[in-house]
């Protein structure tokens, strides 16, 4: 069955926020579904929407163990051995 665009668009209205104040997440970026094919960006492993864009410190350039979901707010840290290796 195929989801209308109004469909989806009342679905992300019920996701936006909705994971803001849930328990961290642990995930390997590395096993984390990609979003239109960019090494970097990933889809939420919780609401299956949203988008987690690999945060990077201001000064430094690293890449963050920690990030949000843009859609529905899930907090996730990064577990992988070497995060300063994702999207090599």
């Amino acid at each position: 069955m195929a989801v209308t665009a109004d469909a989806l668009m009342k679905r992300m209205d019920e996701l936006v926020g909705s994971n803001a104040n849930a328990p961290l997440v642990f995930v390997r970026h590395g096993e984390l579904d990609r979003t239109d094919g960019s090494k970097y960006r990933s889809t939420c492993p919780k609401c299956k929407l949203g988008t987690l864009l690999v945060q990077r410190d201001s000064i430094t350039t690293d890449i963050l163990r920690k990030d949000r979901c843009l859609l529905c707010g899930q907090r996730v840290i990064y577990t992988d051995e070497s995060i300063q290796d994702i999207g090599r």
